[in-house]
Parts: C-alpha cells; sequence; structure tokens
C-alpha cells in the first residue's frame, strides 16, 4: 500500500470516529432539560466541540 493510500484511510477512519462522537454528543442532547437553560447552553458547546472536531478530521 503507497503512503498516500494509507494516509486517505487514516484520515476516513478518523473522520468516521468524530462523526461517531458527533452523533452520540447529538443523541445525548436530546436527553437534556431543555428548560434548563445551563443544560442546554452546556449540550450546545458540547455539539459545536464535536462538529469543530469532525471538520478538523475532514480537513486533515
Amino acid at each position: 500500500m503507497t503512503p498516500d493510500v494509507t494516509r486517505r484511510i487514516e484520515r476516513a477512519a478518523s473522520a468516521a470516529d468524530a462523526a461517531d462522537r458527533a452523533r452520540a454528543v447529538l443523541e445525548a442532547s436530546e436527553r437534556i432539560d431543555h428548560a434548563d437553560p445551563l443544560a442546554v447552553q452546556v449540550a450546545f458547546g458540547r455539539l459545536q466541540g464535536a462538529i469543530d472536531n469532525l471538520l478538523d478530521a475532514l480537513d486533515s
């Protein structure tokens, strides 16, 4: 396997892991008390972080 192919496989795996984590954060955000502003703010921050990680994985 060439280094380029190996790098593409690693990048795809990293993006898939980041997507799985973002999906898990989104699922968790659906179970919070949406009447609690702090809980919503924390969930939103976690979701933003997960999306940032996903975008970073796609850019690498």
